[in-house]
């Protein structure tokens, strides 16, 4: 049997940031563009502004290591209340991108200075959600729905923002 002192480690991080909504977690990745590292981000929460003002403010150089592919589903109001808008398409389109970057990058051929960061994984998840909804039947029993994956496809650093919820004031609403 194998000791630990055998185990090889992985020279990349996997990293869950947590934090209330409205920290400040996108925007202190500013930190880790100024000591050099690439982000390349997906976008599920379209606030990406602070962290690009950030960025200007200290140079814009800066901006130059910061990539991004927004991914949102359309909804409609109804008497009900919201419901997607069509085939819900954001998840998906994440795992591709995770695949092959827009500018024809592919993720798992990233080094170490790159860093693939989830904003937010409490979106994705909620994206995950709806896309799995979707789904006819038992193929929703037999397809995977991997949060996780990202960490697996990507040749770089994988950061993870997640907002907290306080159990006192409620789960959120996923809306399904």
């Amino acid at each position: 049997m194998p000791s630990a002192a055998d185990h090889k480690s992985s020279a990349f991080v996997k990293l869950l940031y947590m934090g209330d909504s409205g920290t400040g977690k996108t925007t202190s990745l500013t930190s880790l563009v100024e000591v050099g590292y690439h982000l390349r981000v997906l976008d599920f929460d379209n606030l990406l502004d602070p962290l690009i003002q950030m960025a200007r403010r200290k140079s814009d150089n800066l901006l130059n290591s910061i990539h991004y592919m927004t991914f949102r589903d359309k909804f409609r109001t109804t008497p009900n209340g919201p419901i997607i808008d069509g085939v819900p398409t954001a998840y998906i389109g994440s795992m591709k991108a995770i695949d092959l970057w827009e500018d024809g990058t592919v993720p798992s051929s990233w080094g170490p200075d790159h860093i693939l960061v989830v904003d937010s994984l409490t979106t994705m998840s909620r994206s995950a959600y709806w896309w799995a909804k979707g789904l006819l039947g038992a193929a929703q029993d037999h397809l995977p729905v991997k949060i996780g994956a990202a960490g697996q496809a990507v040749g770089g650093q994988v950061v993870q923002l997640g907002r907290t919820c306080r159990l006192d004031q409620g789960l959120p609403n996923l809306g399904g």
